[in-house]
């Protein structure tokens, strides 16, 4: 996992921050967003929500944005898998936006936007066995197993909920302490 500094923490707050205005929001409404949350949640955020939080020509961004605000704000703690990093790189560099986002700003956007506000879980080989072995006992196949990575981030950090919108996949997976929704 990484554990960055407050500094780090409170230079990726005032990036958000200023990404917000310059999209025309309201940080403050982040801010009480993030206060909606009685209690204390951690969040697994699917790479389907993260590429739009932080793409702002993509339809779902201020859904994908605000729950980004929200999950990652207050009590809230926010998990992500070492994969969800490659994957969110390798969809940022090849999306068919107007504006086409450079291999330096998509390892900018996941070092600033993602590892300082995510706990990022790194799996194990016993954590590639498990999802394997859930996949195919299911008898499922092709690109599910790479959520079954996800969910299994999800459980070591014992998240209660995954933000995605591959609710397909992650339904068929999920046991059911884990809420699974959309933004």
């Amino acid at each position: 996992m990484l554990n960055l500094s407050a500094a780090e923490r409170d230079r990726s707050d005032k990036w958000l921050h200023r990404l917000a205005r310059l999209q025309g929001g309201d940080p403050g409404f982040f801010v009480l967003a993030a206060h909606s949350f009685a209690v204390r949640v951690t969040v697994l955020f699917d790479t389907t929500v993260l590429v739009p939080a932080l793409v702002d020509q993509l339809a779902n961004h201020p859904a994908c944005f605000s729950a980004l605000m929200a999950g990652t704000s207050g009590t809230n703690r926010s998990v992500c898998s070492t994969h969800t990093l490659a994957e969110c790189y390798s969809v940022l560099t090849s999306l068919p936006v107007r504006r086409r986002i450079t291999a330096p700003e998509a390892r900018r956007l996941v070092e600033e936007s993602i590892l300082p506000r995510f706990t990022v879980v790194a799996l194990d080989m016993e954590d590639y066995r498990s999802a394997i072995r859930i996949v195919s006992e299911s008898g499922l196949t092709g690109g599910i197993i790479y959520d079954a990575l996800h969910l299994a981030a999800a459980r070591r950090e014992g998240c209660e909920r995954i933000l995605t919108y591959n609710l397909h996949h992650f339904n068929a997976l999920c046991p059911a302490e884990i809420t699974v929704s959309a933004p």
